[in-house]
């Protein structure tokens, strides 16, 4: 008897616990980031705990630039964004003139306490930048990724205390690269950058023209190494070359020679494959009309076929197993994809890519003509970027079967007036719908959780949107809208919820009236 009262009392202390668990309200605290003159820029709650990210858009300063957020009106020091928020806080920006190449790098402080260059601010065209070795007293060792995307410079000079650069630091940047001859990691020569022994080419300026020559001590071509080299016309590589990183030609045009001797690669009419010519590895983005994919191709790599916007038909072999991520980014006169009909993977239907029982839905060609397009019912997953930049689509009916939207999956259908959404999706995610600027009617579904970054962005017609009940996330970024084209976005928001349960309104609509409607 002791034995079932001990049970009885144990289980009714685990299901007082569990109530009084569900009672407990959250606790959220409210970040306030503000403009130059302390006037609110942007406002969001953040749970207990949580992190916050800061602002996609930066306040403007006439002829400043934002370097960052600091916690005091006159504070230098950056706020950590890893930083858990236990309490209201309110951040200030910390500006920089425009015309200070130096002062417009940011950096950020590693473990060890040396600080890495995380961006550079100023995009207007300079001669040269000369990185420092130092700041404040604490050594500059390392570049990150992006951190010179689409830099518009002649020279940028690394420092000899620089010992580590992501490869993809100086995507899409115009300069040439020089190195300090004291620098034991790296070295340039004419502008590109390599590491110190030469067997890596790390990146090439995206200003080189004309033919280029890989040097023989080359083994590897890092990811994003000639991206976007588009005023190349021949690029030579070394037999030596045995490792090739992914994206590392994406949107070059260049001719690809290949030395006598490399064991590893080949290339066929404008097309880069392994050896074997197993794995389509890269398309040269001059390619244009029809192409053939060879029997012999398994994997069609990532990026593969991107930016090349001059291809109009692309057939996919019996043989193809694997197609990788982004391979049809930017196809822009693309009408069709066929596919082999014995193929055990994959099909296509009316030029439309699917996967073979047709229940994912791959890619939409981007110049497919017809306004109007129904999805199969077959369907229960659209691919991302599967819509995306879709030339001619004005509606598109979706089968209550589709379970899953992929991310940026209908981003920038330029004439997609309207949607609805069927039942069974939970999530609009990431980019969904955004710069859909012709999207004026929208329909979300009553079993939808969550509203994820940029789903509705820059929908420029889009005035009105209902939340239903079921809602319990909008990201803070959720309807975010050009305030520099005279746009002003979603101005009416009807929430089917109790007032404030969803945190973080209005997500960006700052212009919109959030009107909160329990049913």
């Amino acid at each position: 008897m002791t034995k079932k009262l001990l049970i009885i009392s144990t289980v009714c202390l685990i299901l007082t616990a569990i109530a009084c668990s569900a009672d407990t309200p959250t606790v959220r605290h409210t970040v306030t980031f503000l403009n130059a003159d302390n006037s609110v820029f942007h406002k969001i709650q953040v749970e207990d705990g949580q992190t916050v990210n800061p602002p996609r858009e930066d306040p403007i300063k006439a002829e400043y630039l934002l370097k960052g957020w600091t916690q005091s009106l006159e504070g230098t020091e950056l706020f950590d964004f890893a930083t858990p928020i236990k309490e209201d806080i309110t951040l200030f920006p910390i500006f920089v003139k425009a015309s200070d190449p130096e002062s417009n790098l940011v950096y950020i402080k590693k473990e060890d306490g040396t600080l890495s260059v995380k961006r550079f601010l100023n995009q207007s065209v300079m001669d040269v930048l000369i990185i420092p070795s130092a700041y404040e007293g604490m050594a500059i060792t390392s570049i990150e990724s992006q951190a010179f995307i689409g830099f518009y410079a002649s020279v940028v000079s690394i420092p000899e205390s620089i010992t580590s650069i992501d490869n993809n630091a100086f995507t899409n940047c115009f300069a040439f690269i020089v190195v300090d001859e004291g620098n034991a990691a790296y070295k340039a020569v004419d502008g590109v950058l390599f590491n110190k022994d030469m067997t890596t080419l790390i990146s090439c300026p995206m200003m080189k023209r004309g033919d280029y020559k890989v040097p023989s001590t080359v083994t590897a071509i890092a990811e994003y190494a000639f991206y976007p080299c588009v005023y190349l016309s021949k690029i030579y590589l070394p037999k030596g070359v045995s490792s090739i990183g992914e994206c590392a030609f994406m949107g070059c045009n260049a001719e690809i020679y290949l030395e006598e001797g490399n064991t590893v690669y080949s290339w066929e009419e404008g097309v880069l494959f392994n050896k074997d010519k197993t794995t389509l590895i890269s398309c040269q983005t001059s390619k244009s009309g029809s192409y053939a994919v060879p029997d012999s191709v398994t994997t069609i790599a990532d990026t593969a076929f991107q930016d090349c916007s001059d291809l109009t038909e692309i057939h996919l072999p019996a043989s193809l197993t694997e197609i990788g991520r982004n391979v049809f980014l930017r196809t822009t006169s693309l009408t069709s994809i066929t596919v082999d009909e014995s193929n055990n993977n994959y099909a296509s239907e009316d030029g439309v890519l699917f996967n073979k029982d047709k229940t994912i839905l791959i890619q939409y060609p981007k110049a497919k003509t017809g306004t109007s397009y129904k999805i199969p019912d077959t369907v229960n997953t659209i691919s991302e970027l599967a819509f995306f930049g879709s030339e001619y689509l004005e509606s598109i009916t979706i089968p209550g079967s589709l379970t899953t939207i992929g991310a940026n999956a209908f981003s920038f259908a330029l004439k997609l007036t309207s949607i609805i959404i069927p039942e069974l999706i939970t999530a609009i995610p990431e980019g969904a719908f955004s710069y859909c600027f012709a999207l004026s009617s929208v329909t979300l579904p009553s079993k939808l959780v969550s509203i994820e970054d940029d789903a509705f962005s820059f929908c420029t017609s889009l005035t009105k949107i209902e939340i239903p009940a079921s809602v319990e996330t909008i990201s803070s970024t959720a309807f975010r809208f050009s305030k520099d084209e005279g746009d002003k976005g979603i101005i009416e928001i009807t929430v089917h919820k109790a007032k404030d349960s969803i945190p973080g309104a209005p997500w960006s609509a700052e212009n919109a009236t959030v009107i909160w409607k329990q049913d």
